[in-house]
């Protein structure tokens, strides 16, 4: 059968540091191996989303100054559309600062507010312009998530020489806010950190999951250097949208990939 996905980018022109587009490099080229078709769609500024019309958001991210000018817009012309899409459990990937604007509102360190769409239970505030520590480096963790635990098996075509492999995340973090979850349930962390920041120091994890909305600082690096969770998000929206009829994907040649990874933590 022959399977067709349609990625939307949010704001490329603004939300696009260290190598974000790299992940939507990597949802091509790893769906394209199995015969996949794959449409981008830009979501500019001042264009208006429509629910319904996508199977996968990718949301990058940006410095404080492109958060606060995207706001506007976010709210106006994509947050409707957006949460509809949410909550009807379209997949979702936001790196960095999409990850924030997901969430309730980003306080930057000089007192503006980027106020989010209110989808993940989070808000973030930066220190003060007198902190000048910054979130920044080489980051891995292990993933905690028990259900994408249980879908990574599932869906990923995992061998012995990688399965060891298959609950850790690795990628490069550089941030300034530090994001807080407000609910109390410990099941929305997708990780915890062992080497890195991630959230926040006090916090101790990284990244989000909410029904198939995925959140995490791990820049451009992300789904290069993690196979596993770019399968699992593609196969997250295959299965969404064409139900019974797929299964799981093909398997594809990715020693190079699991490389990268193997290298991201040797050397944390």
């Amino acid at each position: 059968m022959k399977y067709e996905l349609t990625i939307t980018h949010l704001f490329p022109e603004k939300m696009n540091l260290y190598g974000d587009m790299g992940n939507i490099i990597t949802f091509k080229k790893r769906a394209e191996a199995r015969g996949i078709e794959i449409n981008i769609v830009n979501a500019l500024k001042g264009i208006k989303l429509e629910p319904n019309k996508t199977d996968i958001y990718f949301f990058g991210g940006g410095q404080d100054k492109q958060q606060v000018e995207i706001t506007d817009d976010l709210l106006a012309f994509k947050k409707d559309a957006l949460l509809q899409d949410l909550n009807n459990e379209v997949v979702m990937l936001a790196i960095c600062g999409g990850y924030q604007l997901l969430g309730h509102y980003y306080l930057t360190p000089h007192g503006e507010k980027a106020e989010g769409v209110g989808f993940f239970p989070i808000e973030t505030v930066a220190p003060g312009p007198d902190v000048k520590q910054r979130c920044i480096g080489n980051i891995s963790t292990e993933i905690i998530h028990k259900q994408t635990l249980t879908e990574i098996e599932k869906f990923y075509d995992f061998r012995a020489e990688n399965r060891r492999h298959l609950q850790s995340l690795v990628g490069f973090e550089n941030h300034g806010g530090r994001t807080r979850v407000l609910e109390q349930d410990k099941k929305l962390h997708l990780s915890k950190v062992i080497s890195g920041i991630g959230d926040s120091e006090q916090q101790g994890h990284e990244g989000l999951r909410y029904k198939n909305a995925f959140g995490s600082y791990m820049h451009g690096s992300f789904l290069p250097k993690n196979p596993h969770m770019a399968d699992l998000l593609l196969s997250l929206a295959l299965k969404r949208k064409y139900g019974e009829e797929f299964t799981v994907l093909e398997p594809i040649d990715d020693n190079l990939e699991w490389q990268a990874h193997e290298k991201a933590i040797a050397v944390q």
